[in-house]
């Protein structure tokens, strides 16, 4: 199978003319802005109607269970490099995420590594899927 990088151009709602790779760039940084504001209602457009979401717990929910669940979120959330491939109507993202939280008063440090499967609707690029894997913890050396 093929990937394709980002060369196709497209209106964005706010007008602006982006390739898909920036338009999906675009859709994460929203996404982890959303969640460092802890705020489900930035996070809803950037979800399809039929998303489902897989937390690094294994808890398994819809669109609107994903965006109730920031409401809980008292840390803040470092996207890393995001790998990017599209096949035509299609994408998905990979790449490490790191969370920073606090647990019973102590700080804590949650590596993952995400997938977000994204689908070009009419309304631009919408996640229908995102699953969320705990890394190991890192060994010292």
């Amino acid at each position: 199978m093929t990937t394709r990088r980002g060369r196709a151009r497209h209106q964005t709602a706010k007008g602006s003319d982006l390739t898909d790779e920036e338009a999906l760039l675009e859709l994460e940084a929203r996404r982890v802005r959303a969640m460092n504001k802890a705020d489900p209602d930035a996070m809803l457009p950037l979800m399809h109607d039929d998303h489902v979401h897989v937390m690094a717990n294994g808890v398994v929910t819809d669109k609107r269970g994903a965006a109730r669940g920031l409401r809980h979120m008292t840390g803040t959330v470092e996207g890393g490099q995001v790998d990017v491939r599209i096949w035509g109507d299609l994408a998905v993202l990979t790449g490490p995420q790191t969370n920073h939280d606090r647990i019973d008063g102590e700080p804590v440090t949650i590596r993952l590594y995400v997938t977000r499967v994204a689908r070009r609707t009419s309304e631009g690029w919408k996640f229908v899927s995102m699953q969320a894997t705990r890394l190991p913890a890192a060994r010292p050396t």
